[in-house]
Parts: C-alpha cells; sequence; structure tokens
C-alpha cells in the first residue's frame, strides 16, 4: 500500500534544463525500481492541468514516489543519486495526507509505426511479411499529445518516449507497479494532493 511518499524536486541550470533533469533522474529511478520489485509507484503533483493536451503539457519540476516507508527508506539509500545533489532536492519519507484523491498513472503507446504493427502481426497470428505488409500499408500513425519522459531501457537499452496519462480511481488498490513505477488498468493506485 502506499502510504508514505517522498518528493524528489528537479532544478536546472544555464546548461541543463529541468526535462532534461526529469529524463536523467527517471533513467535512474528506472533501475531502482526494478530493483524494488514494483513495490513504489511514481506520480507528478506539478503536471501541468489534465486536458491541456498541447505542446506545452509536460510533467513538472516535481517527481513523488509512493510505496511504504521501508521500500521508500531503501530507495533513499540505494546509489541512484549519485552526481545529483544539485539538481535533485530530497524530501524526508512522510505519510500521505488524509483526504487525498486517488489516481493511476498510466503508459500509453501510440499505434505510429508500421514496421512494428507488421512485424507484431506476424508474430502473433502467423501472417506472412507480405500479408501483415498488406494489412497495415495504409496505415496512418498515430501521435500522442501527452506529457512524456524520454527513457532507456534498461534491459534492450532502446531510447524511447514514454507517454503518461493520469487517470482518477475511485478508491485506493494495492498491487505491483510497473519497472516504471507506473500503474496498469486496474492496477494499484497512488494518493493525488
Amino acid at each position: 500500500m502506499t502510504q508514505h511518499y517522498v518528493d524528489l524536486g528537479l532544478r536546472g541550470d544555464e546548461e541543463t534544463s529541468v526535462a532534461d533533469v526529469r529524463d536523467i533522474v527517471f533513467g535512474r529511478l528506472h533501475g531502482a525500481f526494478v530493483r524494488a520489485g514494483g513495490a513504489i509507484g511514481i506520480s507528478f503533483p506539478r503536471a501541468s492541468a489534465p486536458g491541456a493536451y498541447d505542446a506545452h503539457h509536460e510533467l513538472g519540476s516535481l517527481i513523488r514516489l509512493h510505496g511504504t516507508d521501508v521500500a521508500l527508506k531503501a530507495l533513499l539509500e540505494s546509489d541512484w543519486r549519485t552526481n545529483l545533489a544539485d539538481y535533485v532536492a530530497v524530501s524526508p519519507v512522510s505519510p500521505v495526507p488524509s483526504g487525498a484523491r486517488w489516481v493511476r498513472l498510466l503508459r500509453v503507446q501510440a499505434k505510429s509505426s508500421t514496421d512494428r504493427l507488421a512485424r507484431r502481426a506476424m508474430k502473433r497470428h502467423g501472417y506472412t511479411e507480405d500479408r501483415a505488409r498488406e494489412l497495415y500499408g495504409e496505415h496512418v500513425p498515430q501521435r500522442l499529445r501527452l506529457p512524456y519522459l524520454s527513457v532507456r531501457s534498461a534491459s534492450s537499452r532502446q531510447a524511447f518516449r514514454l507517454y503518461v496519462r493520469q487517470e482518477a480511481a475511485h478508491a485506493p488498490t494495492d498491487g505491483t507497479f510497473s519497472s516504471y513505477g507506473l500503474s496498469a488498468r486496474g492496477g494499484p493506485t497512488v494518493p493525488l494532493f
């Protein structure tokens, strides 16, 4: 259960923007989330207003980590913050205030790569390459207008955009977070305050 939280205040400088700091910190957290085994979730309380899905919609300068007191203290004692002291202010582990609303942060993937869709159809449905390309030959790539993080996968080392959408939940739900600290639909919630 996400009974506690830690705030990570991000600050840039003349050479490094807050968005760049956020991506670097998130990359380090991704590794820590993998080691935490799904015990820690993430939110972005200073994200621009939901519904403001335009080029300026972004995740903001505050990352909030959610989890148990033990899980968060273990994360803070690990080495993910090495060389980041000038860019990240870390709050103490604190209990979640009463009256918080509950949300899920979900990863959203665009259906944008015709080649990827064709490969997936070949693998999942046994289509030939010609048949798969025929199916997706006139596919119009989908473009998302959601906030995102620039991420490099710890396992594949591939760089990609991790699009994030926040959705309201009616009640708190326990579960395991992804290696990105995100929920699946119907998965664990984090408090929003």
